[in-house]
């Protein structure tokens, strides 16, 4: 079976709590049972190219509203059997911080995880990679299932064996860390606000 985990942080690259710990060790869990599991996460100031052995793997452009960003991925390892996408966009993630820094959160955070949970998608296609399985975490990749739902359904942009969707896993570790994002952020989300709740930005 082949699975996607999404992940805003994974150690030993990136961390900053819990999520961390539980995206670089449950892939490899996942893995010695015979899945193809593969870790896609943004490629944050810190993680060094050098360090982890990272190479270009693709380059393609990802939908924004009206627009389209370039994206490269590179590649690397998580130990010997998992092979991890980072989402290299220095606009986006070339920072010190993960998510702010100690005076408060980035202002353009739903724009840099729309673009991710955009991105995690196309690099399947990109790559070849058509998964069974996309294990999302957290709120980052909170807009992965619904992208799959307006965007994917009825085609085989993502799977070779099909026009069915991969299953999608959500976990959600601490709902407290939800931020409200600002009505601007329609713009680059790609999709209308009907069938949406405006209020809470949750299908309906």
């Amino acid at each position: 079976m082949n699975i996607l985990f999404a992940a805003s942080e994974a150690a030993p690259f990136a961390k900053t709590g819990g999520l961390a710990d539980v995206a670089g060790s449950l892939p490899s869990a996942l893995s010695a049972l015979g899945h193809d599991v593969r870790l896609v996460m943004p490629r944050y100031q810190h993680v060094d190219t050098a360090r982890f052995d990272l190479t270009h793997a693709a380059t393609f452009h990802v939908p924004l509203g009206s627009w389209n960003e370039r994206c490269d991925i590179l590649q690397g390892r998580m130990g010997r059997n998992i092979i991890v996408y980072f989402v290299n966009k220095d606009r986006y993630y070339d920072r010190p911080g993960l998510y702010g820094t100690p005076r408060g959160d980035y202002p353009d955070n739903d724009e840099r995880f729309i673009f991710f949970s955009r991105a995690a998608l196309e690099l399947c296609r990109a790559l070849g990679f058509p998964p069974d399985i996309i294990h999302c975490n957290d709120w980052q990749t909170g807009l992965v299932p619904l992208y799959l739902k307006k965007r994917y359904a009825g085609t085989s942009r993502l799977k070779e064996r099909g026009p069915s969707l991969p299953y999608i896993i959500s976990a959600i570790r601490d709902c407290s860390l939800r931020k409200p994002w600002a009505s601007s952020a329609w713009q680059g989300m790609s999709l209308r606000r009907r069938g949406l709740s405006s209020g809470e930005r949750q299908v309906s």
